[in-house]
C-alpha cells in the first residue's frame, strides 16, 4: 500500500518533494498525523479516510509528526527540490522589481510577455513624444487616419 501511495504522490505532483509541498502548506517541513491524513484525503484526494489512518501511521516514524523524509525523500532530493524553488522564485522576484519587459520562463528558452499594465512612462517610451492633432493626418497612424469622425466630420 505504501509503495502505491509513493507512485500516486509521484504520479499526481511530478515528483514525492512537489507533492510534499502540496501536502504542506505551511512550509514547516513538519506535519501532525491528523494534517497530513486530511491532506492527502483532501487536497490531493489520493485516498479515503481510512486508508489515511493507515498512511499516517506508516509515515509517523514517532508516532506524532510526519516529515518529508518520512515519505521517502532524500536529502539530497530535498536540497535539489529548494534550490530550484529559490531559483524560481528570484526569477520571478527580479523581473517583478526591474520592471524587465519580457520575463524569462523558467521551463522554456523562449521570452514570454509580461502581463502587468504599462506605466505611463513606459507607453511614452513605446509612443514616443508624437503627438496627434485633426489637422496634420500624416503623423496619425495608419488605422486613426481611415477612421471617419464619430461626428460625422472628415479627419482632414
Amino acid at each position: 500500500e505504501w509503495d502505491g501511495f509513493k507512485a500516486s504522490l509521484t504520479k499526481q505532483c511530478g515528483s514525492l518533494a512537489e507533492a510534499w509541498d502540496a501536502i504542506d502548506p505551511t512550509h514547516t517541513g513538519v506535519l501532525t498525523s491528523h494534517d497530513f491524513q486530511t491532506a492527502i484525503v483532501r487536497k490531493l484526494c489520493i485516498c479515503r479516510a481510512p486508508e489515511a489512518r493507515r498512511l499516517a501511521s506508516h509515515a509517523c516514524a514517532n508516532g506524532v509528526k510526519v516529515t518529508w523524509r518520512d515519505i521517502g525523500i532524500s536529502p539530497e532530493e530535498w536540497s535539489a527540490h529548494l534550490a530550484k524553488k529559490r531559483a524560481q522564485k528570484s526569477v520571478g522576484t527580479a523581473t517583478t522589481a526591474y520592471g524587465a519587459g519580457f520575463a524569462p520562463n523558467p521551463r522554456s528558452s523562449t521570452p514570454t510577455t509580461r502581463s502587468a499594465p504599462l506605466h505611463a512612462k513606459q507607453q511614452d517610451d513605446i509612443l514616443g513624444s508624437a503627438s496627434f492633432s485633426t489637422g496634420d493626418i500624416g503623423s496619425r497612424p495608419p488605422a486613426l487616419a481611415m477612421r471617419p469622425s464619430s461626428r460625422g466630420r472628415s479627419l482632414s
